[in-house]
């Protein structure tokens, strides 16, 4: 019941053209699906198959804990909250 999701990154720029990273929402990112593993399987036996698919944009919440390496985060279906366009913002 996991999911690959390649973060996006945001950049600001300064009007002296200086390029940053501004600070993450505390609770939610947004990225790209790279990949979804098996479907979730719940207590009862029940087949949780997830709505979203592989080049979707969406929302997660990164506060209940995710493993991250190279730009990539894995997380658990239950941590999807939306389904979003590429150029959402949230702050």
């Amino acid at each position: 019941g996991k999911v690959v999701i390649k973060r996006k990154v945001k950049r600001g720029t300064t009007e002296a053209g200086i390029v940053y990273t501004p600070k993450d929402n505390r609770k939610y990112l947004i990225g790209m699906v790279s990949s979804i593993g098996l479907s979730q399987v719940l207590p009862n036996g029940k087949e949780v198959k997830p709505i979203y698919k592989v080049g979707d944009y969406v929302m997660y919440d990164y506060s209940q804990g995710l493993e991250g390496f190279g730009g990539f985060d894995v997380c658990r279906h239950d941590q999807i909250v939306a389904i979003v366009e590429e150029d959402t913002e949230i702050s």
